[in-house]
């Protein structure tokens, strides 16, 4: 059976459950003292690309539906800063998002013959490091989303593949190790043979050896957006309720 999808009141309960509180900064040791991190990540690969257009394909007619549907998703997020790499489809899944946000998105290139991916994803842990504080937006592609998580400490995932587009990662670094919970967004894909590509990951916390949360069986495409959790008493209240009802 296919994995609901995560509403906003599962976003905000799951955001809460694994953080705590992201309203407070904390700070991770160095070897050259403190270094402030960011409060939180949020990965996903780019939308639907168009086929025989190339190693630069552009998005299709659904990918940029589900551009939209990114920005809708995110619009109360508070993202602070985008990063892409140089190829379109990354650029244009992040672009009605930036474009609302008036944020210029960070460009890391990475190879079209996908050599080099490590390197590729501790540069762009190392970008997402310089913005204390901040929410960052990362849009990368089925062989670096997964790096980039490992690389910020999150666990080691498989690549996904298609038709596998609507994951949406949340992950929260931590001193040591980054804690990671996989939503949904916009247009379900096809149902897949979860045991070939990323949609075995569950839409729940993935963290071995931690409690999980179960997703909303009936949430809908209509209610996407993400809210972070200290952006109202609201979303306190119902990360209570969500727990007492455990």
């Amino acid at each position: 059976m296919r994995p609901g999808r995560l509403g906003p009141s599962w976003i905000v309960g799951l955001c809460l459950l694994t953080a705590g509180t992201l309203a407070t900064h904390s700070k991770v040791p160095t070897e050259t003292g403190e270094e402030n991190r960011p409060a939180l990540v949020l990965l996903v690969r780019h939308a639907e690309k168009a086929h025989h257009q190339g190693e630069d394909p552009a998005l299709t007619a659904a990918g940029e539906e589900r551009a939209l549907a990114l920005a809708e998703a995110l619009h109360d997020a508070g993202v602070t800063h985008i990063i892409t790499t140089q190829l379109r489809r990354t650029r244009d899944t992040a672009k009605p998002l930036a474009d609302e946000l008036g944020i210029q998105a960070e460009v890391f290139p990475v190879s079209t013959r996908w050599e080099g991916l490590e390197e590729h994803a501790r540069r762009v842990a190392d970008a997402v490091r310089r913005h204390p504080g901040g929410i960052v937006l990362v849009v990368g592609h089925q062989n670096t989303v997964p790096l980039i998580i490992e690389a910020l400490g999150g666990p080691h995932l498989p690549d996904m593949g298609d038709p596998v587009y609507d994951n949406l990662f949340v992950l929260v670094p931590g001193p040591t190790k980054a804690r990671l919970v996989r939503s949904r967004y916009g247009a379900p894909n096809p149902i897949v043979d979860s045991s070939r590509v990323g949609a075995a990951v569950p839409p729940m916390e993935v963290n071995p050896g931690r409690p999980t949360v179960e997703p909303s069986a009936s949430a809908s495409r209509g209610a996407n957006r993400v809210l972070l959790p200290a952006q109202s008493a609201r979303a306190r209240r119902l990360a209570r309720t969500l727990r007492a009802s455990k």
